[in-house]
C-alpha cells in the first residue's frame, strides 16, 4: 500500500489528529475517515521461528548523528529535530521497516500533553516552581514506540526445604533464663498454574522496559490493526531488540516473579534450596505500536528526560531538585526540633 496523505479537497497534507481520531487536513481542515478502524486484532502463536514481519511500505528513516537514534516518519514527512535528543543533525534515508500487527492511536495532543506535565510536575515536592512555567519551549515529540506485547499460560513445579524456628528458655545461673533456638527442617513440594496478560517488553533501546511500564496503562481493548494513516503527522521509533531475544529476557523475567511467588511459604520462618521449574503452555504475541511523548529539556545546564502516555497522559520522568526548597524543609523541621526540645526541657526536666 502506498502512502498517499494528500487531501482531496485541496492538495494539503493529512495528518492523524489525536482529539477527533481520524484524518485532518492541515489547510482546510476537512476530515478524511479511517477505514477498518473496528477490526479485532488476534493474537499470534509464538514458537522458535516466530519473526516480526516486513512492511511493504516505505517509510523515511531518519539516522541521528548525536545520539545515534533512528526514527521512522511517512514518506515525504520532514523530521527537523531528533525527538530523542533534540538536536538538527540528521541523516534521511528511505528504508523498508517492519510493520506493526496493531497500533493504539494517540488521543492525547500536544496541548493536553503539556497539561498531563503541568499537572505531574506539581506534584514533585522539591521542583523548581519556574520548571512548570516553561513548557512553551520545551519539544513535546509524539512517537509511536514499538513493543512486544505477550500472553503466557505456565505450569510450574517446585520444592525446597522448610525451615520452621522454635524458641526456647532454659535457666541460668544468674536466676534468668537463656534462649535456645531449635530448627526443625521438613521438605515440601508443590505446583501451580499462572496466567500473564499483555506483558510488555519494549522493542527498542530507546526507554527501557522497566520505565516504560510506569506510564504503560493502556487499554489493550482498543488496539486496532495497523494501517500507515496513524502515522501521518507521528513518529515511529525504530525496532532494534529482537523478537527472539525479548521472548528470552521476557520469560527470565515471569520465571523469576513465579520463582518469588512460590518461595513464598508462610507456614515456614524461611526457606532453603529452593528449586522451581516453569513450563510455558501457551506463548502469544503481538508486536504493536504504542504512543507516548518523549521530552528531554535542559535545566541549569543539565538534561532531564519525561515521558507521557498518548492515551491517558500518565507522566514519569526526573525531574531537576530545588535547593531552596530542601533548605527551607531542613530549616523547617529543624525549627519544629528545636521547639520540641525547648518545650521537653522547660516542662517535663
Amino acid at each position: 500500500m502506498a502512502i498517499n496523505n494528500v487531501c482531496k479537497n485541496c492538495g494539503g497534507e493529512l495528518i492523524y489528529d489525536a482529539i477527533c481520531g481520524e484524518l485532518k487536513c492541515n489547510k482546510c481542515s476537512s476530515i478524511t475517515d479511517i477505514p477498518e478502524q473496528n477490526i479485532k486484532l488476534e493474537k499470534k502463536q509464538l514458537t522458535d521461528s516466530s519473526t516480526i514481519k516486513t512492511s511493504k511500505t516505505k517509510y523515511v528513516q531518519y539516522h541521528c548523528a548525536t545520539c545515534g537514534r533512528n526514527h521512522i516518519v511517512p514518506t515525504d514527512s520532514e523530521l527537523y529535530n531528533c525527538p530523542s535528543c533534540c538536536d538538527s543533525n540528521l541523516t534521511k534515508t528511505i528504508n523498508v521497516e517492519y510493520m506493526p500487527d496493531g497500533i493504539i492511536p494517540f488521543s492525547l495532543n500536544k496541548e493536553g500533553a503539556k497539561k498531563s506535565f503541568k499537572s505531574w510536575i506539581r506534584t514533585k515536592r522539591f521542583t523548581p516552581n519556574k520548571l512548570s512555567e516553561k513548557t512553551s519551549n520545551y519539544s513535546f515529540n509524539g512517537l509511536y514506540l514499538p513493543v512486544f506485547l505477550y500472553n503466557f499460560d505456565c505450569y510450574s513445579e517446585y520444592s525446597g526445604d522448610g525451615i520452621i524456628e522454635t524458641t526456647t528458655h532454659m535457666p541460668n545461673q544468674k536466676g534468668g533464663s537463656t534462649p535456645i533456638m531449635h530448627y526443625y527442617r521438613e521438605r515440601f513440594s508443590g505446583s501451580r498454574e499462572d496466567t500473564f496478560i499483555n506483558y510488555i517488553d519494549t522493542a527498542t533501546s530507546l526507554i527501557s522496559t522497566e520505565t516504560f511500564k510506569k506510564i504503560a496503562n493502556y487499554n489493550y481493548e482498543n488496539i486496532c490493526v495497523y494501517r500507515p494513516e496513524f502515522l501521518y503527522g507521528w513518529i515511529g521509533s525504530e525496532v532494534d531488540i529482537p523478537l527472539q531475544k525479548s521472548v528470552e529476557r521476557t520469560k527470565n523475567f515471569i520465571k523469576n516473579e513465579i520463582k518469588y511467588r512460590a518461595e513464598y511459604q508462610p507456614k515456614y520462618n524461611r526457606v532453603e534450596n529452593f528449586v522451581c521449574t516453569t513450563t510455558f503452555t501457551k506463548n502469544e504475541f503481538n508486536y504493536l505500536y504504542l504512543p507516548i511523548y518523549n521530552c528531554n529539556y535542559k535545566f541549569k545546564n543539565k538534561t532531564y528526560n519525561f515521558y507521557i502516555n498518548g492515551v491517558t497522559g500518565k507522566t514519569y520522568g526526573k525531574t531537576p531538585k530545588s535547593k531552596v526548597k530542601i533548605a527551607s524543609l531542613m530549616l523547617a523541621i529543624l525549627g519544629i526540633v528545636g521547639v520540641l526540645a525547648f518545650l521537653i526541657i522547660k516542662y517535663f526536666l
